[in-house]
């Protein structure tokens, strides 16, 4: 099993992060927002806002299909936890 990483952003514990220090899931919501900031007339606030809808409708069907029977994979208890976070309010 690899050493955990703690992500630059979420500060979870996870196993792997991508070159620039994020977790799976917070890179994919830095991806959205920036895609949705540069194809659209989003404010700042409304991309943030379309990303974090998007990222929670993709991360719920990759979670799904990650807890079939036989697929135990450690990237949907960090994808749980990141759901978890990004639904409480601040």
């Amino acid at each position: 099993m690899s050493e955990p990483h703690t992500c630059s952003c979420c500060r979870r514990s996870v196993q792997i992060v991508d070159r620039n220090g994020l977790c799976f899931a917070c890179n994919m919501f830095r991806t959205f927002a920036e895609t949705i900031r540069e194809y659209t007339g989003l404010t700042d606030e409304e991309s943030l806002d379309l990303a974090g809808e998007l990222q929670e409708s993709i991360l719920s069907e990759i979670i799904e299909r990650l807890q079939l029977p036989g697929q135990d994979h450690p990237l949907a208890a960090e994808l749980l936890q990141m759901m978890e976070l990004r639904g409480r309010p601040n």
